[in-house]
C-alpha cells in the first residue's frame, strides 16, 4: 500500500504526536510505502532511515482555501491508497480513503487570546463544521483518550465503534539528559502553552498558598515565551509572587531532566481545574 501521512503540524507541540508516529512506524513497517507530507520549512525536521519513507513538501496552511482546493488536488495527484490526517483540518472534498486523528475539542470550546478575536472565532465556526464533517467522511477516527472518544462521538453523532483510542506514549531520553540551572531544591513544574484556558494564573495562585507550609518550593513553567507567557509573568510580578521561573525555550534534554527532578508535574484543565502527578 501507498500511505500518505499529513504531517503539516510536525514542528509544533501537537506535532510531537506525528513525529513519534512516523519515527516508530519506520521501525516496524518495511513493506508499505509512506509519503510524509510537511511544509517546506520542515523538510529536514524528520529524516527517514527506512527507504520506504519519503518526505514531501506540502505548503497548504491549516483552515485555508488552499487546503480545501490545492491540497485536495495535490492528494489526488499523489494518489495514495490511504491518507492519515493527523489533525481534523483537511480538504473536505477529498474522496480517497482516509482516517483522522482528533486530539480533543479544545478549538471548539475555548478562546485563545493570543489570536485575533475575529479570526479565531471565524475559524471556530468553520472548525465546528469540519469536526462534524470528518466524522462522516473518515473511514475511522483515532483519539488519544477515552474521554475524547466519547465527547467526539457524541458531538459528531457517529457510533463509538467508529472511534479507536490510541494512547500517546511519553518519550523521555534518560541517557541524554541536560541539567537546567534553577534556584530550587524542590519544585513543581508545568510544560506547555499558557493560553487563557490553561489557567496558569490559578496555578500560580495555588503555588503561592503552598508557600505558607513549603516556603522554599519552586514553580517552574516550561515553554517558549509567547504573549500569553509574558502576560502571566507580568501578572505574577505585579502580585508580588515569588519562587516562580519562566524558562522560555529550553531543549528537550533540559525539559526531560526537569521531569526527573520535579516533586510533581502539574497540568491544567480547560474547565478551570488543576491536576498534579507525582514525579
Amino acid at each position: 500500500m501507498h500511505i500518505a501521512i499529513d504531517a503539516r503540524i510536525i514542528n509544533s507541540s501537537t506535532g510531537t504526536y506525528v513525529e513519534r508516529l512516523v519515527h516508530y512506524l519506520q521501525e516496524v513497517d518495511t513493506v508499505n510505502r509512506y509519503s510524509i507530507l510537511v511544509p517546506t520549512k520542515d523538510l529536514d525536521y524528520f529524516t527517514p532511515t527506512n527507504p520506504n519513507f519519503t518526505v514531501i513538501a506540502a505548503d497548504f496552511p491549516n483552515y485555508s482555501f488552499a487546503e480545501q482546493t490545492k491540497f485536495k488536488k495535490f492528494l489526488e495527484e499523489l494518489s495514495p491508497d490511504l491518507v492519515h490526517f493527523c489533525m481534523p483540518q483537511q480538504p473536505l472534498g477529498y474522496k480517497g480513503a482516509h482516517v483522522t486523528t482528533v486530539h480533543d475539542l479544545t478549538l471548539l470550546q475555548t478562546y485563545n487570546s493570543d489570536k485575533n478575536w475575529l479570526v479565531f472565532h471565524a475559524k471556530q465556526l468553520v472548525g465546528r463544521y469540519v469536526f462534524k464533517k470528518i466524522g462522516k467522511t473518515s473511514r475511522h477516527i483515532l483519539t488519544p483518550t477515552q474521554f475524547t472518544k466519547n465527547e467526539y462521538a457524541a458531538f459528531a453523532h457517529i457510533p463509538e465503534k467508529k472511534v479507536t483510542v490510541t494512547y500517546e506514549a511519553a518519550d523521555v531520553f534518560i541517557d541524554k539528559l541536560e541539567p537546567y540551572d534553577h534556584p530550587f531544591k524542590e519544585f513543581i513544574m508545568y510544560v506547555g502553552q499558557q493560553s487563557d484556558y490553561k489557567n496558569i494564573r490559578r496555578l500560580g495562585d495555588a503555588h503561592q498558598k503552598l508557600l505558607r507550609d513549603h516556603p522554599d518550593l519552586g514553580l517552574i513553567l516550561v515553554g517558549k515565551k509567547t504573549p500569553s507567557h509574558l502576560r502571566n509573568e507580568e501578572y505574577f510580578t505585579k502580585k508580588g509572587y515569588r519562587n516562580i521561573v519562566f524558562t522560555d525555550f529550553i531543549t528537550n534534554e533540559q525539559r526531560d531532566w526537569l521531569f526527573t527532578k520535579c516533586s510533581a508535574y502539574v497540568f491544567s484543565l480547560a474547565d478551570g481545574g488543576v491536576w498534579a502527578a507525582r514525579a
